[in-house]
């Protein structure tokens, strides 16, 4: 039964790929309707096979990173899962070579769909030899040539010893053509049983009887030219009148009786009509049929090398590189090595590399990378050390020879995530500010602490997930890499040491990132149960912009305090995919809107905040996916740019009230407007201009309370 399971799971997924390939077969229906049919029959020849051959290089999915990661997100919830898994981008090689364990609904799935194949096999074997018993009584009018009452169109029965069935009253003068036209149908019958057992294997999806009627209407086509090519082309007109003759409606014909592996004739007028006006292919239009032929080949066997190479392969990242072999090996030293499998479900390889440094016999020390290659060997990205280590600011790394790189995936999103760490020093305070005591005087001298952080494999990339996972124990074989252990029953919770006790590390969806918390038992058991755990947290709400595509570029998400107001969290330009992500925003939320200037449409996101002194505001280059301008939190600023002017009477204390925003933007020049109280009890209000290139403010304009406008 286990294979069964397997088998489904496999039919399943390329049921749905194969399906997806719908929209491209109208297409090059489309395009080559007035082509003879030799090359839609091709065309059914790639498509049949991308249906039952699970190995590929990539789906049509790999056009869309998002698509394709939806895709193999949803066949990972179908009820089938690994035991040992890497990954959502499971390959069919993993589920016939690991263990898998299933849902009882899977199971029912798995046994209605077998029995649904035998169904569909019965039917059309039923059918077959219901049909060779009703043509037993048929009339032997020639060598392997019967006429048959029951019929409407002729029938060939047979590979080897092939019959040919006529209708009753069938004409001499179309015998002829009837005779070549059959001549084509010689290995017909196989070629009708492969595609019916492909369409058994698929008859839950209704796209596959929509393939098998448009199969056959092209066949039948492919076979009157292939008829005209043997004889003659400008007969064409003869035959398309012998064809027409071959359908004889007669209400005694069960037509179902062949309409699954039997061979006859099906469309005749539709066909007739066609050969009235049909030409022979030009050496133009042969081209492009190849070419439309090419297209269907890539999509569903090799779209994603031509995604990476067109992106700039997967060696270097788009970077241009001649000096370096395409098989080249690194010259650092390897510390760590860990394999695992990309969200596009890619083999990658990430390495622990010693840059510089001093190699000591069991550990080495100095400055580290992390590099990541593909199957072949070949550099992807490497990323310092240094970088996921930002909070503890080290400025060099020990890390223990030939320890074994760990990777989990530890907030349930089916993405691998490497765990790196550093023995740190921890002060008494930060010892029992993190520390689970239970009470106990304990001494921070007496444990060891290490500073994990969690890094993501991606598919180009090595990003930072998370820092300042601190585990503290007294145990020697503890290292600069460890497994943490899932909260039992949770997907997304998992535990560190910490001295006497534990801490665990929450998953918070809306910040990307892991929370530390004390959690009761109470609160264990609602994270088992998948309940949200809204006692320690306000109501989340996300703000975003669109472009004129419809796609999502920022994503500012803000959390309810206890006064109602929403304060921001985290900020996210391109969150659907290659995000970049601030949670350095210290404010309520005001507002989010595009900021128009001379460049281009929605590319400026400007977001206004009350900061803890000032209304303020932030600006995001969403294509370039940086801050592109952040303004003061004070009035610090704007209290040197009067004195710059000469304006020494006016005067701002530290705490007070102002009020930021942007009136426009244009060539690197923003006009800010600004209102602030000064120290006096008055009220200042204005405008100056801002270079953001070089960093210099000028035009200042401004009045004071009931005063005209002075430019000073």
């Amino acid at each position: 039964m286990v294979w069964l399971y397997r088998v489904f799971y496999t039919v399943f997924s390329m049921g749905i790929v194969s399906a997806c390939l719908l929209p491209l077969v109208l297409l090059v229906r489309f395009f080559l309707r007035n082509l003879e049919r030799k090359h839609m029959i091709w065309e059914w020849r790639i498509v049949y096979l991308r249906s039952v051959c699970p190995v590929a290089l990539s789906s049509i999915f790999c056009a869309v990173p998002a698509w394709n990661r939806k895709f193999h997100q949803l066949l990972a919830d179908i009820g089938l899962t690994l035991e040992k898994d890497s990954g959502v981008m499971r390959s069919w090689r993993a589920v016939f070579e690991g263990e898998i364990t299933t849902t009882v609904g899977f199971r029912g799935c798995a046994i209605i769909w077998i029995f649904g194949v035998a169904a569909v096999l019965f039917c059309a074997a039923f059918y077959q030899i219901r049909l060779r018993r009703a043509l037993r009584g048929a009339a032997l009018l020639g060598e392997n040539i019967y006429e048959a009452a029951l019929l409407r169109s002729p029938v060939q029965l047979g590979v080897i010893h092939r019959r040919l069935y006529l209708p009753k009253g069938f004409q001499t003068r179309d015998l002829f053509w009837l005779l070549r036209h059959m001549e084509k149908h010689r290995w017909d019958s196989i070629r009708r049983a492969l595609v019916t057992f492909i369409t058994a294997l698929h008859w839950f999806n209704p796209v596959f009887w929509l393939y098998y009627y448009w199969w056959n209407i092209d066949l039948e086509m492919h076979l009157d030219d292939r008829t005209l090519r043997a004889n003659h082309w400008k007969r064409q007109r003869e035959y398309a009148q012998a064809v027409l003759n071959f359908d004889r409606e007669t209400r005694e014909t069960p037509r179902s009786l062949l309409s699954m592996v039997s061979v006859g004739e099906r469309g005749t007028a539709g066909r007739a009509r066609r050969l009235m006006y049909q030409r022979q292919d030009s050496a133009g239009n042969g081209l492009s049929a190849v070419l439309l032929l090419s297209l269907t080949l890539l999509l569903c066997f090799f779209l994603l090398p031509i995604r990476l190479a067109w992106a700039g392969g997967t060696w270097g990242g788009g970077t241009e590189t001649e000096e370096e072999a395409l098989f080249g090996e690194s010259d650092n030293l390897v510390v760590a090595k860990v394999t695992s499998t990309s969200p596009e479900g890619l083999d990658r390889v990430v390495q622990l590399e010693m840059t510089d440094g001093t190699e000591g016999k069991a550990t080495c020390q100095g400055s580290f990378q992390l590099v990541m290659y593909d199957s072949f060997g070949n550099e992807i990205t490497a990323c310092d050390v240094a970088d996921y280590f930002g909070a503890a600011g080290m400025n060099e790394y020990t890390f223990t020879k030939g320890m074994a790189l760990c990777a989990g995936d530890y907030n349930g999103d089916s993405v691998q995530e490497i765990v790196l760490g550093q023995k740190v020093a921890f002060t008494q305070k930060d010892f029992e500010h993190t520390a689970v005591t239970s009470g106990a005087a304990l001494q921070a001298e007496d444990y060891k602490t290490y500073s994990y952080s969690l890094i993501n494999i991606e598919d180009q990339d090595l990003p930072l997930l998370c820092e300042g996972i601190y585990v503290i124990t007294d145990q020697e074989s503890q290292c600069e890499s460890a497994n943490f252990d899932l909260l039992d029953g949770t997907d997304n919770v998992f535990q560190a040491v910490a001295a006497q006790g534990v801490n665990y590390y929450v998953w918070q969806e809306d910040l990307q990132t892991y929370e530390k918390q004390e959690l009761t038992q109470e609160q264990i058991e609602a994270y088992r149960q998948g309940e949200e755990n809204t006692a320690q947290e306000g109501e989340v709400q996300e703000y975003t912009l669109e472009n004129e595509d419809g796609d999502t570029c920022i994503l500012v998400t803000t959390k309810q305090d206890s006064t109602g107001t929403q304060e921001v969290q985290s900020v996210t330009v391109s969150p659907r995919s290659h995000s970049k992500k601030w949670k350095d925003i210290r404010g309520y939320y005001c507002d989010l809107m595009w900021l128009s200037s001379g460049e281009e449409e929605n590319r400026y996101a400007l977001l206004l905040y009350n900061g803890t002194s000032s209304q303020t505001f932030t600006i995001y280059d969403v294509k370039r996916k940086k801050v592109y301008f952040s303004q003061e939190d004070g009035n610090s600023v704007l209290s040197g740019l009067f004195q710059q002017y000469g304006e020494d009477e006016i005067v701002f204390a530290e705490n007070d009230a102002v009020i930021y925003n942007v009136q426009e933007l244009e060539d690197d020049i923003l006009k800010i407007s600004f209102a602030a109280n000064t120290e006096d009890g008055g009220a200042v209000s204005g405008t100056y201009s801002y270079d953001t290139k070089k960093g210099t403010a000028q035009n200042l304009s401004f009045n004071r309370s009931g005063e005209s406008t002075e430019e000073p």
